[in-house]
């Protein structure tokens, strides 16, 4: 049950991070440094970005047994997005 609930985490981590990076830049530019890099100052793009790697990580480590998987993917997944609104207001 642990193994799938990590899939699960690295799945919908991956989505939000494939989302992002389509809507900003598209996917068939991700390695086109130029046009990545001027987007590390909109918080609109890096805060999702943060998220999914938080909880890619937290996925991994919940997948390979390790015992703070879950708390660093519930940062990613929770605190990142949270952090998002708050800046939207």
């Amino acid at each position: 049950m642990r193994r799938l609930a990590a899939l699960l985490i690295m799945a919908a981590a991956g989505w939000v991070l494939v989302r992002t990076t389509g809507q900003f830049i598209g996917l068939t530019e991700l390695g086109d440094m130029d046009k990545l890099l001027p987007l590390a100052a909109n918080p609109d793009f890096v805060v999702p970005v943060i998220g999914g790697l938080f909880g890619l990580a937290g996925g991994v480590i919940v997948l390979l047994g390790g015992v703070g998987g879950a708390m660093l993917a519930m940062v990613g997944g929770v605190v990142a997005p949270g952090f998002a609104i708050y800046l939207a207001k």
